[in-house]
């Protein structure tokens, strides 16, 4: 959590040093979808084994530009491709979709690349399979994510992004994620 608030205080600073850049602000504005994939790390409490594998995703937002800094919310539906042995084998633990719906702050360092901080709120879902794939339950975790991010326009309505989150979920889980994406503003 202390690599987020490192992030957010370093995106304040850079918006308030940075006047120069408020004419960049403009080419981060509108709404956007995105298709994102990259590699998720879920921490399990107590003796279980991590989750480790892809992660899928889709994602919706809206920026406004305030000044020289760009703000926006933004939702994601994502997908965890990995399971786990659970301690009474041959049942496992699998990843399952994980929701996302936040805000981010970002700040123009070129006329293409801004650099960003996020944070709000997640739900992840994990499935515990028996050795036939009979789903036993699905717990709901819900939690909280930071990170921070570059996103790069390669035209004047597609970009590419690449950013790094932390997520604290209840029952002691956490998620580490690797995520790279393209997106389309509108």
């Amino acid at each position: 959590m202390r690599k987020v608030t490192l992030s957010l205080i370093a995106a304040a600073v850079a918006a308030t040093a940075t006047p120069a850049m408020a004419n960049n602000a403009e080419n981060f504005e509108g709404a956007k979808v995105e298709v994102m994939a990259g590699f998720d790390l879920t921490n399990l409490p107590g003796s279980l084994d991590n989750l480790t594998g892809p992660n899928v995703a889709v994602a919706a937002g809206y920026d406004i530009a305030a000044g020289n800094v760009i703000l926006g919310v933004e939702a994601e539906a994502g997908f965890h491709i990995a399971n786990t042995s659970f301690p009474v084998p041959p049942n496992q633990i699998k990843g399952n979709r994980d929701l996302y719906a936040g805000v981010r702050a970002g700040v123009p360092v070129s006329e293409k690349t801004m650099v960003y901080a996020k944070g709000g709120y997640a739900n992840k879902r994990l499935r515990i399979t028996n050795g036939a794939g009979t789903t036993l339950s699905a717990p709901k975790l819900d939690g909280i994510r930071g990170g921070a991010g570059v996103e790069h326009k390669i035209s004047d309505s597609m970009h590419i992004k690449g950013e790094y989150r932390y997520t604290n979920y209840e029952s002691s889980v956490e998620s580490h994620q690797a995520m790279i994406g393209v997106g389309i503003r509108f």
